[in-house]
């Protein structure tokens, strides 16, 4: 009787240990910037087949833990961004300033988010912007995140939490190939200045 207990109690812990290993090891998976599915361009990263009917689990999870409604492949692309062009993770003490062009798309929209995927609202001010209201100027960011109010296409961040930035590109002519994005092609994230940590 006792040695079949012992059994038992063998066979549970193997089984608990092995799920626990597998819950362990699919978390860092999903949380990992290189998880399945993934396709990077610099500092943007995107899962173009989250959306499709043969969509792979793990682009399925990330999407699902964000509360994210991934597009088709039809529909267009989604961009995030929790890094600017240097590498260094998006603080919201600092100034960054969106470059460059936005790839040809019927619309664009550029939305903030904090780290829990929560809009990043402040004091009123839009979360977002839109390529229906994103003013044209002539020698000037495509827009400003900052804390600050800044000139031209401005977006607020908050100063104590860190943000993600999501790009949406609808019924684009960009496609994300197996082999990745061509970066000179996307906006990059350029920081500007940064806040004392005082």
């Amino acid at each position: 009787m006792l040695d079949r207990l012992s059994s038992i109690a063998a066979l549970l812990l193997t089984a608990f240990s092995g799920l626990a290993l597998g819950l362990g090891l699919t978390g860092h998976v999903l949380a990992s910037r290189h998880a399945p599915g993934t396709v990077r361009a610099g500092e943007w990263q995107l899962w173009p087949r989250a959306g499709a009917p043969d969509a792979d689990p793990y682009s399925l999870a990330i999407h699902a833990r964000r509360g994210d409604l991934p597009l088709a492949p039809s529909e267009g692309l989604a961009l995030f961004a929790a890094q600017d062009k240097g590498g260094t993770p998006l603080d919201g003490r600092c100034t960054y300033a969106l470059e460059g062009q936005m790839p040809t798309a019927r619309a664009w929209t550029l939305v903030l988010y904090t780290a829990k995927g929560m809009p990043l609202q402040r004091g009123g001010q839009p979360s977002g912007l839109t390529s229906s209201m994103a003013a044209v100027l002539p020698d000037r960011p495509l827009a400003v995140l900052s804390p600050e109010i800044a000139a031209g296409n401005w977006l607020q961040t908050t100063r104590d939490q860190p943000f993600i930035v999501v790009l949406r590109m609808y019924e684009t002519a960009l496609t994300a190939a197996a082999q990745g994005l061509d970066v000179d092609r996307l906006p990059r994230i350029v920081r500007k200045s940064c806040a004392s940590h005082g």
